[in-house]
């Protein structure tokens, strides 16, 4: 499961810049934010406009090249968002955040490869980022390689050990790898952090299942169906738990409902 594009953008101000007074400025800088402010009010196509402006007037702003790649990939410009991730790059080598976004990219083409080796060197860069460590994990689970995504999961939750997504993402990792005890844990945690994923109760519901804690399961399979009602996987695994606990009224509604849902789908 993946998450995350990294929006970031970067305003210049004067006092990033040395020497530091109001006025020092220059032109591209200015319409660097002025781009900034145009995509956060909406206006994507005129801060693409913007931003490649900034471009023309000066190529040497790499923060340029990156923000105008976040916005052509809030668009769906894959193609057009790598290369401006790889022109950022170009100019700044260190820039990790590029790296990280660069590997994104990859990652949706399907070029694992490619994005592991911009992951790793996202993290070179900067050691201390959890996404970067998170993405690289999924990267390397997606390529099979899970005690490296392991690695990375528990490096992302070292550094930010409040990161739901990366405990979703290890409780699915440690579960295929019939490890159930610390599925449970990563789910049970990612569950309380992700109250609002309908897939982070099912799937702490299902591990609870499995060790026959089927008053657990009921619970967590009936959050899951109420953030998304026409979960009929969940309802179809909530009449197994509640069949399990001899609540059979309960067992054949929730049956009939996730019938009803799957007659709908074409």
């Amino acid at each position: 499961m993946y998450f995350r594009p990294m929006l970031v953008f970067i305003l210049f101000s004067p006092s990033s810049w040395s020497p530091p007074p109001q006025d020092s400025l220059t032109e591209a800088q200015l319409r660097y934010n002025k781009a900034t402010e145009l995509y956060m009010k909406g206006d994507a196509q005129g801060a693409i406009a913007a931003y490649r402006e900034c471009i023309q007037m000066d190529p040497t702003i790499f923060q340029a090249y990156y923000s105008l790649g976040v916005v052509l990939q809030s668009l769906g410009d894959i193609d057009g968002a790598m290369a401006e991730y790889q022109n950022a790059v170009r100019v700044n080598p260190d820039f990790a955040d590029a790296h990280n976004n660069l590997g994104n990219m990859w990652s949706r083409k399907g070029k694992l490869h490619e994005a592991i080796m911009e992951y790793r060197e996202a993290m070179r860069l900067q050691p201390e980022d959890p996404e970067a460590h998170h993405n690289c994990g999924l990267a390397l689970d997606k390529s099979g390689f899970r005690d490296g995504a392991i690695f990375e999961y528990r490096e992302a939750i070292r550094l930010k050990p409040d990161y739901g997504k990366a405990h979703y993402n290890l409780g699915h990792t440690l579960y295929d790898m019939e490890d159930y005890d610390g599925a449970l844990v990563e789910y049970r945690e990612a569950a309380r952090l992700l109250p609002n994923l309908p897939e982070a109760h099912y799937n702490y519901a299902n591990v609870l299942y499995q060790r026959e804690d089927y008053d657990g399961a009921i619970e967590e399979y009936r959050a899951a169906v109420r953030l998304n009602l026409d979960y009929s996987d969940a309802l179809v695994n909530l009449h197994e738990a509640l069949k399990a606990k001899g609540r059979h009224d309960e067992a054949e509604a929730a049956k009939r409902r996730a019938d009803e849902i799957e007659g709908k789908q074409p």
